[in-house]
């Protein structure tokens, strides 16, 4: 009976720990159903291209893989050897790196891959040592990154113009804040890159420009992401430079402005001759008064002025009386520097708005842009008569002169400038002949008879 007890014992025990040993079990295959489930999961929607092979033999492949191989169906992959999706010149280093066992991923490693249909691509391939279906085999992850290499060749080339480049260069962040400078940046302005990190582009303002200009400037860099213009700009050394520049907008993320950059030209010495070539097409090479050219267009804008605001404008001709005894006597050098001398008076004597121009030997024009009336024309006129009077001391000479001067008025003698200036000089040589160092004005009488009156 106590026998009997004991076996009734030993096969309950028995008994309870197979039913114990099968419901553990179960949980596990459970755990590694839904594991398995999980993995195969995420194994079909990782964006990465996924082989697992066992030995070369590719045992399972995902998606991405399968698409970027160019393979219709896994069917066409599964079964081969991986090495045949390796391009020559990677195969060496792909068979070295699988002669390699290690739990842990190696370390990524660009390899040339080749599609089913025979074109290649660069990808970034990383591989680890794992099980599948209860044997050791081998994932292997990797994805295309021609056009990342495409991106980066690029980007090396844009550093190297960036660095090499003759041309100025500047790249700011959306605030204006420089981030980055080149040498030619630093070779036309005198400062190096940390002079100017994290500054803000103004550091190298001149002052010349207002407040407009900029606001104007920045208004169409946001709106066209684009500007270009001539700026007067200051050096490291306070010199002043100008220099042309296109800004350019570089947008991100939404589309918006993470950076600017600025690509510059000195155009100091090209803008240098450009004004003296101007300069000398508009002004008297000895006195560098304004020639005939400039006096009449200042006339034009004058006549334009007075007529918007209901104004009066005047020209005087002057024409040196004794002026042809001095080169005579004293030679033409004489003759030069009294006219230079006389011409600085002359400028002296009018106001800063008003005009002097030398248009021949001995003939000055003067525009007076604003006067009240015929009195106040003729108030400048004789005291420019008094000045010529005053004798003038060149090269020890004293030399004596005297004017004689004859003046139309806009809009009483002439309504354009050719026609003012034209009175002007026919009222001049009317006094030449009747009675020289006076001056004139033409009478807005008949003027086609250009009746002169004092």
């Amino acid at each position: 009976m106590l026998i009997s007890l004991l076996v009734s014992i030993v096969v309950y025990l028995l008994l309870n720990s197979r039913f114990s040993a099968i419901r553990m079990a179960s949980q596990l295959l459970e755990q590694f159903a839904e594991s398995e489930t999980r993995y195969k999961s995420l194994f079909e929607l990782s964006p990465e291209a996924v082989i697992i092979h066992r030995q070369g033999q590719v045992l399972l492949v995902n998606k991405a893989a399968q698409h970027l191989l160019g393979a219709e169906s896994p069917g066409l992959l599964i079964a081969r050897n991986v090495l045949d999706f390796v391009h020559p010149d990677s195969k060496a280093e792909v068979l070295a790196r699988m002669k390699e066992s290690s739990d842990k991923p190696l370390p990524f490693t660009e390899e040339k891959l080749v599609r089913l249909d025979g074109t290649d691509f660069l990808a970034e391939v990383t591989s680890a040592a794992i099980h599948f279906e209860g044997k050791p085999a081998t994932q292997v992850l990797f994805r295309d990154i021609s056009s990342e290499q495409a991106a980066r060749y690029e980007a090396q080339i844009s550093r190297a113009v960036f660095k090499h480049t003759h041309e100025p260069m500047m790249v700011t962040d959306a605030k204006g804040q420089i981030i980055l400078v080149n040498a030619a940046f630093t070779q036309v302005t005198g400062y190096e890159s940390l002079d100017v990190q994290h500054e803000n582009a103004s550091i190298l303002s001149s002052g010349y420009h207002d407040e407009s200009f900029y606001l104007a400037m920045w208004d169409e860099l946001k709106a066209e992401g684009q500007w270009e213009g001539e700026i007067t700009n200051r050096r490291k050394n306070g010199e002043i430079y100008i220099q042309r520049a296109h800004m350019s907008a570089i947008k991100g993320f939404q589309n918006q402005v993470t950076h600017y950059i600025c690509v510059m030209s000195d155009i100091t010495e090209q803008k240098r001759e450009l004004e003296s070539i101007r300069f000398q097409a508009l002004h008297d090479p000895l006195t560098h008064l304004p020639n005939r050219i400039l006096f009449i267009s200042e006339v034009k804008k004058a006549i334009s002025s007075a007529k918007n605001n209901k104004q009066q404008c005047a020209v005087l001709f002057i024409d040196l009386d004794g002026f042809k005894p001095v080169n005579d006597n004293y030679g033409h050098l004489v003759g030069d520097k009294l006219l230079k001398a006389l011409a600085k008076k002359l400028s002296g004597a009018v106001k800063h708005d008003d005009m002097v121009s030398r248009v021949g030997g001995d003939e000055f024009l003067v525009l007076l842009r604003n006067i009240d009336d015929e009195h106040g024309a003729m108030t400048v006129a004789e005291r420019l008569i008094a000045l010529v009077k005053e004798p003038l001391l060149i090269d020890g000479i004293s030399l004596h002169l005297g004017a004689s001067i004859g003046g139309a008025i806009y809009p009483d003698h002439a309504l354009n400038e050719l026609e003012l200036i034209d009175l002007a000089d026919q009222a001049m040589y009317q006094v030449k002949r009747t009675d020289k160092g006076r001056a004139h004005l033409c009478t807005p009488v008949n003027r086609a008879n250009t009746i002169i009156t004092e």
